[in-house]
């Protein structure tokens, strides 16, 4: 006991603690009082597309709620470490409304190489967690190694100590925290894309393909006794098919035990009351959004957090509290991409129907339906300019409410006009929030009205975002 005493305030043994994922995360997040209101738990694939702080702004904007998100990703985690997490955000001081359990699919694969998937038995563990080992079905035996860990640090970090001090293979690097769990990963070009997930898929072939592998390991019980433990005590549980790239679908086809895996996790989701949501291959997400084959970059865990908050999580957390009055009648709802009836000029306006926020833009909310339109192009930005000009829409009452958000520049307008004349206009705040903005036409009620969306700015702020718009009493 004095030899772990000393190991543990030694030099050593805090480095080593300090360079385990495992061990500083959690940590990290049990410290924090304030704990959160929304906890993602899964493995980096997770780490990379959820970001906390776009769904934070979805919710607030949508909803009218200030909320706390974090992302409690650890590179590998399979549902052994999800469990440990479970426990960890129940017995927060602040325990979470809401929680998402993000699975990849390689994670009940009976090839699952078994050392690195149970790292979380030693390291995330504390000794009263042991009851929930035993309850998933882990053996007397991995109860109690996690009860040594949590007694004895040198067993905490002991396939470390013994690299460290056998193969001297020296110390690592501290293992980053992020923000609220969360880190930005860069943008890469195409090509450089496609390599890294050539690669990538060869790795899972051993994990995925049926002529290796079956499905079926140790890793659902630990995944049944989340889902239990989150039922029991009224969290809100969303379980998540993980994002990937296209690349993936030639080790997730029929040959593979994927098609098994997602029917056996779909019928545990719902037989415990939590939401499934299939996030593989979500629509705001492009092969050129990844870092390889199932990372995405910080544009990506933008486009892919606003998609999955905006699209499920609002609904499952009660919907929307930012609706119109009954009365209000949509004439131009702004999803459809190829825009019918609108005439278009100008390179701002080539293709300005997005399901998210571009991938140099912001994070937009606001929006309603599937998406909205903006100035801003991809791949282009602020220097561009163009019009659009909607069909005929008929006055039927005294107003037109938009939503409305972009830049409050010169040369930027939303107008209504009747007979070739302006009768009413708008334009943004230097915000990208779309938000109501109502326009008063009432001497017009009756009469035919085009909508017209002028983007003439070339600086900063030059866009405009525009949404949802309506003729209202």
């Amino acid at each position: 006991m004095c030899a772990d005493v000393t190991f543990r305030a030694s030099r050593l043994g805090i480095s080593l603690r300090r360079e385990s994922w495992y061990i500083v995360r959690p940590q990290l997040y049990s410290d924090d009082a304030r704990g959160a209101d929304v906890v993602g738990i899964g493995d980096s694939r997770l780490g990379c597309s959820f970001n906390p702080f776009t769904l934070e702004r979805f919710v607030e904007v949508e909803r009218g709620e200030h909320l706390r998100a974090w992302n409690a990703a650890l590179p590998g985690a399979p549902p052994m470490a999800h469990l440990a997490w479970v426990r960890r955000a129940l017995t927060h001081p602040h325990p979470p409304r809401m929680v998402i359990l993000a699975l990849s699919p390689y994670m009940f694969s009976s090839h699952l190489t078994r050392a690195p998937s149970r790292e979380a038995l030693t390291s995330m563990y504390r000794a009263r967690d042991v009851p929930w080992i035993l309850a998933a079905g882990g053996s007397p035996e991995d109860g109690l190694a996690a009860l040594q860990a949590d007694l004895f640090a040198s067993y905490r970090v002991r396939p470390r100590l013994v690299e460290v001090l056998t193969d001297f293979t020296g110390l690592r690097e501290t293992a980053s925290v992020g923000d609220q769990g969360y880190e930005d990963h860069p943008q890469i070009d195409l090509p450089q894309q496609q390599r890294r997930a050539a690669n990538r898929v060869q790795s899972y072939r051993g994990e995925l393909l049926r002529a290796n592998a079956r499905f079926g390991s140790e890793q659902q019980g630990y995944f049944l006794e989340s889902l239990r433990l989150l039922r029991d005590h009224h969290v809100t549980t969303v379980v998540l098919d993980s994002v990937s790239a296209s690349q993936m679908d030639a080790v997730m086809g029929p040959d593979s035990i994927y098609p098994e895996h997602i029917a056996w996790v779909r019928a545990q989701a719902a037989a415990h009351g939590a939401h499934f949501v299939d996030g593989h291959r979500p629509p705001v997400l492009e092969d050129g959004d990844y870092c390889d084959v199932d990372h995405v970059s910080s544009f990506g865990a933008i486009r892919f957090t606003s998609w999955l908050t905006h699209e499920h999580l609002i609904a499952i957390m009660g919907g929307r509290r930012d609706a119109r009055p009954a009365a209000c009648s949509t004439v131009l709802d702004l999803d459809d991409e190829a825009m019918p009836g609108w005439s278009r000029e100008g390179t701002a306006m080539s293709s300005p129907i997005t399901l998210a926020a571009r991938r140099t833009q912001q994070v937009v909310a606001g929006y309603t339906g599937r998406g909205f339109l903006t100035s801003f192009p991809e791949g282009g930005g602020d220097v561009d300019r163009g019009r659009a000009t909607s069909p005929p829409f008929v006055l039927t009452g005294d107003h037109v409410r938009l939503r409305l958000g972009g830049g409050s520049v010169p040369g930027l307008a939303v107008r209504v006009v009747v007979d070739g004349r302006s009768v009413a206009e708008a334009s943004g705040r230097n915000d990208e929030t779309l938000r109501d903005v109502e326009l008063d036409v009432r001497g017009f009620r009756g009469r035919s009205a085009t909508l017209v969306i002028e983007d003439e700015a070339a600086g900063g702020w030059g866009h405009l975002n525009v949404d949802d718009v309506a003729v209202c009493p």
